[in-house]
């Protein structure tokens, strides 16, 4: 492998990584509601205000792992929920 295609390999890896991770998760829908923006995967739980958990029903005062099971429940299994770049089961 060229340096160059070492360079362009690993810029793409960390673009690829800080892509998600802009903080906002959330858009208000027609009805008044929070929702998950489209194309969101992951969740850094670290990012989420209290008001965007109380927007969404959950109690900010709960675990971090029961924030990420009412996230889950809320939007799907398929979400990555993270803190500090570790996965929360």
């Amino acid at each position: 492998m060229s340096a160059l295609t070492f360079y362009f390999v690993l810029v793409l890896a960390l673009y690829l990584l800080t892509e998600e991770d802009d903080g906002n998760y959330f858009e208000k829908g027609p009805d008044g509601k929070l929702r998950l923006r489209a194309g969101k995967t992951k969740i850094d739980i670290d990012k989420l205000t209290a008001d965007d958990l109380r927007a969404l029903g959950i109690d900010p005062n709960m675990s971090k792992q029961d924030i990420a099971r009412a996230l889950k429940a809320k939007f799907g299994d398929s979400l990555t929920i993270v803190k500090g770049g570790q996965k929360v089961n």
